[in-house]
């Protein structure tokens, strides 16, 4: 920045993934929130927020807890990316306790989790277990409370992504 009086852009696209009352999976946003300005050098992004602590629908499988995600009560944070070119050899029968809807792909998966999550690198279709797609790029952000989902690379460079994974109670 040049000086107090350049104002800097941060809103990121945005996709929030979670189940409705009903357990079907549902993606609630695809947009980019507006930046809340604070005078000329400041400005807050709410990118996401629960009123409550979201909860997993019991009927619903999950990745085992030994695969290394948070469980409930638990915070992690990390970093993940997946090659390009990987559709076909990504897995998670192994690691599922639970059913992968039948005809997917194994690929697809979902934990106890709420993951935050914001993309550092690459681009990459979000898919959900009912069909509904949305893409990720750098600089976008992303939200899953518990979702069955797989990730679809698109091009040739590794779809990377900063995480908060936040085990979450199962309801119902």
């Amino acid at each position: 920045m040049d000086g107090p009086s350049q104002t800097r852009q941060m809103s990121p696209h945005v996709v929030v993934a979670q189940y409705d009352e009903n357990a079907k999976p549902v993606l609630v946003e695809d947009a980019s929130p507006a930046e809340m300005s604070m005078g000329a050098l400041t400005g807050v992004v709410s990118v996401w927020q629960s009123p409550s602590v979201p909860t997993i629908p019991t009927q619903v499988g999950t990745v085992s807890a030994d695969a290394g995600f948070a469980v409930a009560g638990q915070v992690k944070f990390g970093r993940s990316w997946i090659a390009p070119a990987s559709d076909g050899e990504l897995d998670f029968t192994g690691m599922t306790s639970g059913p992968i809807i039948a005809g997917h792909d194994p690929s697809y998966h979902r934990t106890d989790t709420v993951d935050l999550g914001y993309v550092t690198s690459g681009e990459a279709e979000l898919r959900l277990e009912d069909g509904q797609v949305a893409t990720l790029r750098t600089g976008s952000a992303f939200v899953l409370t518990g979702m069955q989902h797989q990730w679809h690379v698109l091009g040739d460079v590794p779809f990377e992504f900063t995480v908060f994974t936040v085990g979450a109670e199962r309801r119902g």
